[in-house]
Parts: structure tokens; sequence; C-alpha cells
């Protein structure tokens, strides 16, 4: 999963302009299920109603992967904030799954898809359908 905020997540001002989540049910060994989701949201929208939205979505006992983006140190609030990240609040409010928070730019996603086998498209390439 990815969340993309206009500011960090734990600056009160930050919004979550769009969210993907990319889901792998495993039923058996040779049953297995994928989901792509895409959402864009209002900058009005609360960030707190969405990421409920995404706890109710996620079913119990799942592993979430939560890709964090990296912060330029100059956009970090200067206070301490009392406000959780998004990876904080997913686990407390999911505490029978596991979430697990990672950094990882394109180029690393793209060097992770292609070992595990997927075609990975290359900078310039047309959006795949």
């Amino acid at each position: 999963m990815a969340i993309i905020r206009t500011l960090p997540d734990t600056d009160p001002r930050s919004a979550i302009s769009t969210l993907a989540r990319f889901t792998v049910t495993v039923r058996s060994s040779c049953d297995v299920s994928f989901e792509l989701a895409h959402h864009v949201f209002d900058p009005d929208d609360d960030a707190v109603d969405i990421l409920w939205g995404v706890v109710r979505s996620i079913p119990a006992n799942a592993t979430v992967l939560l890709r964090r983006h990296p912060v330029d140190p100059q956009d970090k609030p200067q206070a301490m904030s009392l406000r959780p990240t998004d990876a904080e609040f997913l686990a407390w409010a999911l505490p029978d799954n596991t979430v697990i928070a990672f950094q990882a730019d394109e180029h690393e996603l793209g060097e992770a898809g292609t070992l595990v086998g997927l075609n990975m498209p290359g900078p310039g390439a047309p959006p795949q359908r």
C-alpha cells in the first residue's frame, strides 16, 4: 500500500491526496487472486476518515506492507507532533494484523518486481492496462 500526502504524515496540515493498494489473497497453494485499487482524494477529505476506510478494507490477520515516501528534511514540522504516522495508526487500529512500513524508490521497486518475474515498464513506457 502507498499513501501519498501533501506534507509529512505527522504534520497536522497534511492531507492524503492518493492511496494505492495492491492486494494478494492466497486461498490455497494453487488459488491466488490479485486486486489493484487506486483512489484520489480531495484536499478537504478528512485523513482520519480515509484511514478508517482503509482499516475496514483489510481482513483480519493480514500482513500490510506500507510504502513510506522519503521526507525532505525541510518539509519536517519544526515541533514534535503528537499525531501518529499512518503506519502507527494502522498498527493501532489493526491489532491482529502485521503492519510493516518500508521506504523504497521507484528504481528499487522496479528491481524487486523484476527479481520476482514481473514485466516491469521502464522510464517513459506507456501506461499498462
